[in-house]
C-alpha cells in the first residue's frame, strides 16, 4: 500500500458522549495512535480504541472526551527495523512495502517536529543556548 497522505495528527473539540474521531492517518497499530485531551495522555484501551487498523483510508478513533476539551490526535511509529534479510534470498512484496511504508510514516513524523522547531538559518552553525536553570 502506498502511503499517500503526509497527515501525521490532527485536532478535534470533545463532545462529552462517545464519539467517532477520524485523524486522517494510516496506521499499522493501534498502539501507534496517542491521543491527548487537555493536554494530558489518555489510555488505549481504557479511554479510546482505534478501528480500521491498516485500513487505507486511515484509522478512526472512538472515546468520550469531555465536551470542548481540546483533543490532539497523532500516528508514533516506532523507529525500528525488524526485517531480517538473507544473502540471494526473497524478499515478498508485501514486507518490503510495508516496510517502505513504515519508513515513509517515520520521516512524515520527523517532518512534522521540524517544522515545529526553531532552525538556525542555512549556512551558520548552530547557536548555544543556555541552561534554563
Amino acid at each position: 500500500m502506498a502511503v499517500t497522505t503526509t497527515v501525521t495528527s490532527a485536532n478535534f473539540t470533545g463532545t462529552g458522549v462517545s464519539s467517532s474521531y477520524a485523524p486522517g492517518f494510516y496506521v499499522n497499530s493501534s498502539d501507534q495512535v496517542k491521543v491527548y485531551v487537555g493536554g494530558v495522555l489518555k489510555t488505549l484501551g481504557d479511554d479510546y480504541v482505534v478501528n480500521g487498523v491498516g485500513a487505507s483510508t486511515g484509522c478512526t478513533i472512538v472515546g468520550t472526551f469531555t465536551n470542548g476539551a481540546a483533543v490532539f490526535i497523532e500516528r508514533v511509529t516506532p523507529i525500528t527495523q525488524l526485517v531480517d534479510t538473507q544473502n540471494n534470498g526473497t524478499i515478498l512484496e508485501d514486507v518490503l512495502d510495508a516496510e517502505f511504508d513504515k519508513l515513509t510514516m517515520i520521516a512524515q513524523e520527523i517532518n512534522g517536529a521540524t517544522n515545529r522547531a526553531l532552525l538556525v538559518p542555512k549556512g551558520e552553525t548552530g547557536r548555544i543556548i543556555p541552561s534554563a536553570t
